[in-house]
């Protein structure tokens, strides 16, 4: 999981920078920045929750983010191939 923290931002920094789109970088921010809200999870009072719970509030915490920076690509781009 290091690693994946490690490369996650540097692959939507390199996608920032090599895209020619109108994509803004609040889009790639929020992807790459979206593993970072898990570190909430290791809070004190959350860390005693159920495995069940704990993965369930991973994922709401972790959702928003990526879904934010999807509306933000939708909006200024298009799926035309």
């Amino acid at each position: 999981m290091p690693a994946v923290a490690v490369f996650v931002p540097g692959i939507m920094l390199a996608g920032y920078t090599e895209t020619y789109s109108d994509v803004p970088w609040e889009s790639f921010a929020l992807v790459a920045l979206a593993p970072l809200t898990l570190a909430l999870t290791f809070v004190w009072p959350l860390t005693r929750l159920r495995d069940n719970h704990l993965q369930s509030l991973r994922l709401v915490l972790l959702v928003p983010p990526v879904v934010g920076a999807v509306v933000l690509a939708m909006r200024a781009e298009t799926l035309e191939f």
